[in-house]
Protein backbone atom coordinates (compact mmCIF):
# COMPACT_ATOMS: atom_id res chain seq x y z
CA UNK A 1 0.00 0.00 0.00
CA UNK A 2 1.49 3.39 -1.03
CA UNK A 3 1.55 6.35 1.68
CA UNK A 4 0.35 9.72 0.83
CA UNK A 5 1.38 12.83 2.09
CA UNK A 6 -0.70 15.63 2.87
CA UNK A 7 0.29 19.35 2.55
CA UNK A 8 -3.37 20.14 4.73
CA UNK A 9 -4.56 17.54 7.18
CA UNK A 10 -8.04 19.22 9.05
CA UNK A 11 -11.86 19.00 8.94
CA UNK A 12 -14.54 21.70 7.48
CA UNK A 13 -16.70 23.28 9.29
CA UNK A 14 -19.10 19.86 9.27
CA UNK A 15 -16.47 18.45 10.82
CA UNK A 16 -15.81 16.34 8.06
CA UNK A 17 -12.20 15.58 7.30
CA UNK A 18 -10.60 17.85 3.98
CA UNK A 19 -7.44 17.21 2.98
CA UNK A 20 -4.79 18.51 0.65
CA UNK A 21 -2.39 16.29 -1.11
CA UNK A 22 1.47 17.53 -1.63
CA UNK A 23 1.30 16.26 -4.80
CA UNK A 24 -2.07 18.60 -5.77
CA UNK A 25 -0.44 20.88 -3.87
CA UNK A 26 2.85 21.15 -5.65
CA UNK A 27 2.04 19.94 -9.24
CA UNK A 28 -1.90 21.26 -9.87
CA UNK A 29 -2.47 24.11 -7.53
CA UNK A 30 1.71 25.86 -7.20
CA UNK A 31 2.10 25.41 -10.60
CA UNK A 32 -0.99 27.29 -12.09
CA UNK A 33 -0.81 29.49 -9.16
CA UNK A 34 2.87 30.44 -7.97
CA UNK A 35 1.27 33.41 -5.81
CA UNK A 36 -0.19 30.89 -3.35
CA UNK A 37 3.46 29.99 -2.34
CA UNK A 38 2.89 31.75 0.53
CA UNK A 39 -0.72 31.14 1.55
CA UNK A 40 -1.08 27.89 2.85
CA UNK A 41 -2.54 28.70 6.48
CA UNK A 42 -5.11 30.71 4.18
CA UNK A 43 -6.23 28.15 2.63
CA UNK A 44 -6.54 26.19 6.09
CA UNK A 45 -8.46 28.84 6.96
CA UNK A 46 -10.73 28.87 3.99
CA UNK A 47 -11.23 25.06 4.80
CA UNK A 48 -12.08 25.23 8.41
CA UNK A 49 -13.86 29.18 8.54
CA UNK A 50 -14.83 29.93 5.35
CA UNK A 51 -16.34 33.35 4.91
CA UNK A 52 -18.80 32.33 2.11
CA UNK A 53 -19.59 28.58 1.44
CA UNK A 54 -21.44 27.88 -2.04
CA UNK A 55 -22.08 24.68 -3.70
CA UNK A 56 -21.19 24.08 -6.63
CA UNK A 57 -24.77 24.05 -9.15
CA UNK A 58 -22.71 21.79 -12.14
CA UNK A 59 -21.55 19.36 -9.50
CA UNK A 60 -23.33 18.18 -5.83
CA UNK A 61 -20.23 17.00 -4.82
CA UNK A 62 -18.08 20.26 -4.76
CA UNK A 63 -18.51 23.30 -2.44
CA UNK A 64 -16.80 26.40 -3.20
CA UNK A 65 -14.86 28.17 0.04
CA UNK A 66 -14.27 31.61 0.46
CA UNK A 67 -12.22 33.69 2.32
CA UNK A 68 -11.74 37.45 2.13
CA UNK A 69 -8.02 38.05 2.35
CA UNK A 70 -7.20 41.41 4.34
CA UNK A 71 -5.80 44.53 2.70
CA UNK A 72 -1.80 43.99 3.79
CA UNK A 73 -1.59 40.72 2.79
CA UNK A 74 -3.46 40.94 -0.65
CA UNK A 75 -0.83 40.58 -3.53
CA UNK A 76 -3.05 42.90 -5.73
CA UNK A 77 -6.12 45.38 -4.36
CA UNK A 78 -8.50 43.78 -6.16
CA UNK A 79 -8.18 40.52 -5.40
CA UNK A 80 -10.05 40.59 -2.11
CA UNK A 81 -10.63 36.54 -1.89
CA UNK A 82 -9.42 33.27 -1.89
CA UNK A 83 -11.67 30.26 -3.40
CA UNK A 84 -10.64 26.68 -2.49
CA UNK A 85 -12.47 24.03 -4.21
CA UNK A 86 -13.41 21.49 -2.65
CA UNK A 87 -14.61 17.89 -3.84
CA UNK A 88 -16.58 15.47 -1.53
CA UNK A 89 -16.10 11.62 -2.21
CA UNK A 90 -16.22 8.38 0.14
CA UNK A 91 -12.74 7.64 -0.84
CA UNK A 92 -11.25 4.11 -0.80
CA UNK A 93 -7.80 5.50 0.61
CA UNK A 94 -10.17 7.08 3.61
CA UNK A 95 -11.88 3.79 3.84
CA UNK A 96 -14.81 4.75 2.23
CA UNK A 97 -15.27 7.66 5.17
CA UNK A 98 -17.09 10.73 3.50
CA UNK A 99 -13.70 13.17 3.05
CA UNK A 100 -12.88 16.63 0.84
CA UNK A 101 -10.10 16.66 -1.46
CA UNK A 102 -8.81 20.51 -2.30
CA UNK A 103 -8.94 20.62 -6.26
CA UNK A 104 -7.99 23.80 -6.95
CA UNK A 105 -7.62 27.32 -5.14
CA UNK A 106 -6.56 30.28 -6.28
CA UNK A 107 -7.38 34.77 -5.63
CA UNK A 108 -10.75 36.72 -7.14
CA UNK A 109 -12.10 39.76 -6.82
CA UNK A 110 -15.17 38.56 -5.75
CA UNK A 111 -17.18 35.43 -4.80
CA UNK A 112 -18.77 33.95 -7.77
CA UNK A 113 -22.18 34.24 -8.33
CA UNK A 114 -23.51 30.87 -9.83
CA UNK A 115 -22.95 28.92 -6.70
CA UNK A 116 -26.40 27.59 -4.34
CA UNK A 117 -26.43 30.21 -1.85
CA UNK A 118 -24.58 30.85 1.34
CA UNK A 119 -24.42 27.06 2.43
CA UNK A 120 -23.94 26.04 5.93
CA UNK A 121 -24.39 22.35 5.52
CA UNK A 122 -23.90 19.41 3.63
Amino acid sequence: MRTLSYAIVTTDINGIPVLLGCKEWNEHILKRHPELNNFLDEIRQAIEKPDLRHRDPEDPRVRLHYREISQEKRLHPKLAYLLVVIKYVNAPERQYQKSGFVSSAYFLKTPKSRGIDNEKGN
